[in-house]
């Protein structure tokens, strides 16, 4: 039986054709086990609480992903920027087990320029392609791995706590109002990391770590760094809401 072609408008390059499965995160960094989609909308005009104990949802066997970027991207991206990426997944990884009231200095080897740019590739994977149609600078930065011109983007990191999560989650851009105004970003939660893109700047969450820095650094160049972590619970439908089951139960109780 002939394989079923997916067509569409690639999430990076923004070309139209024939798509190829895009791992969100990397296949090797830990995402080659089935996961249950939930429809977030659905969730809402639930019981909230309810699918905390028995979530509900479609079953894909790959992996978490989709069918975002020509396979051309796909190959490329993967080649540049995706080993670097794992390496530094599979280094952290052990950290997740650690308690969620301390904060661990965590050194580590890494191609930070590489990771960054591995970070920004899943963001636009996990975007509407018009994200990137209106920024063709995000777009030539990606598909240069040589180039230092970045946007204003802000990247944050952290720990996904393995001891206190029964959830992960992937948003696109998304709005959220604080005492400051409105805060502008996307996110991707998924064992080992807690990854936030902020297009307006500010940090969603006291417990993530900045980590735009990695972006000075050139592509291919290795470098030993220590990171200020802390691990973050994931189990709500919202982005960067790191309470755990029983602060959501509760909070939900006295609300």
């Amino acid at each position: 039986m002939a394989k079923l072609r997916r067509y569409g408008q690639c999430h990076l390059c923004g070309c139209s054709g024939p798509l190829s499965f895009e791992h969100i995160p990397p296949e090797a960094a830990f995402n080659d086990q089935k996961v249950l989609l939930s429809d977030i909308e659905k969730v809402l005009a639930g019981d909230m609480l309810e699918h905390l104990d028995n979530p509900k949802g479609r079953t894909q066997q790959r992996g978490a992903g989709a069918y975002t970027l020509c396979e051309q991207c796909n190959s490329k991206t993967g080649g540049w920027y995706g080993k670097p990426y794992v390496a530094f997944a599979r280094q952290l990884f052990p950290y997740c087990w650690m308690p969620p009231d301390r904060v661990g200095i965590i050194p580590c080897t890494i191609k930070p320029l590489n990771v960054y740019k591995q970070i920004l590739v899943m963001f636009c994977s996990a975007s509407p392609p018009a994200v990137t149609q209106k920024n063709p600078e995000l777009v030539r930065y990606l598909l240069n791995p040589e180039s230092r011109d970045s946007g204003q983007e802000r990247i944050y990191l952290g720990l996904y706590d393995l001891r206190n999560s029964k959830a992960t989650r992937q948003s696109g851009l998304t709005g959220r109002i604080n005492g400051h105004g409105i805060q502008l970003f996307s996110e991707i939660s998924f064992p080992p990391f807690n990854l936030v893109c902020s297009t307006s700047g500010d940090n969603p969450d006291p417990g993530l770590t900045e980590i735009t820095w990695f972006k000075e650094f050139a592509y291919g160049e290795s470098a030993d760094i220590s990171l200020t972590l802390r691990n973050l619970a994931v189990n709500s439908v919202f982005p960067a809401d790191y309470r755990s089951v029983d602060e959501i139960k509760r909070q939900a109780g006295t609300n």
